[in-house]
């Protein structure tokens, strides 16, 4: 898979990093940069689009309250044929599209919320329950259900049945993810074809 390092000096405000805007500024570039290019974010601090990203982030907010209702969890093909649920926040057909990768902690409204201020920017979101269902606020049993991860499977199979999925009412997909999700985001990059772009937030330590 080739790869594309995009300049996100620009994109990020110090000390705010509000992963929505982020990727949202990172799409913008993305969707018209090349079938099967992977962006690679490498952020620097420039404040001048700080007004624009506020602006963005408040429209975004308002619009995901009034559209939470709409978006509900549902059924996809995993590659191997099997089914995974997820969580769709849908932003209407022909719009690019985003995964989103849960944190430890499971398939939660926070991971959720994201799905839904993806969508409200203008992007089809997609949220694979990869715990089939499983929820903690608890570090110790998140920990448990992480160490249990299947993190080949859930990369070709259920986040792989999700890009598909995506793909079907999405011009192009990219993922996104945290902690965890970080670490799927960089191993479905490196493993799943047509995505346009990862954007991992941390992810893999250093």
């Amino acid at each position: 898979m080739g790869s594309d390092v995009v300049d996100l000096g620009k994109y990020i405000l110090p000390g705010e990093f509000d992963h929505l805007l982020l990727f949202a500024k990172l799409s913008a570039h993305v969707v018209d940069h090349g079938a099967g290019s992977f962006g690679v974010a490498q952020p620097r601090c420039n404040v001048s689009h700080r007004r624009d990203l506020l602006r963005m982030q408040q429209t975004a907010h308002d619009a995901a309250v009034g559209m939470a209702a709409d978006n509900d969890m549902l059924d996809f093909k995993r590659a191997d044929g099997g089914t995974c649920r997820g969580y769709l926040a849908e932003a209407g057909k022909g719009k690019p599209g985003v995964i989103v990768l849960q944190e430890w902690w499971g398939l939660n409204d926070q991971i959720k919320g994201v799905a839904d201020r993806v969508a409200a920017a203008g992007y089809n979101a997609l949220a694979p329950d990869l715990y089939k269902g499983r929820v903690t606020q608890k570090p110790d049993e998140a920990n448990h259900m992480m160490s249990g991860l299947d993190f080949v499977g859930a990369s070709d199979q259920d986040i792989a049945g999700a890009v598909k999925h995506l793909a079907a009412s999405s011009r192009k997909v990219g993922v996104m993810g945290f902690c965890m999700g970080g670490a799927l985001t960089i191993a479905a990059a490196a493993r799943i074809s047509g995505i346009a772009c990862g954007v991992p937030f941390y992810g893999v330590p250093p």
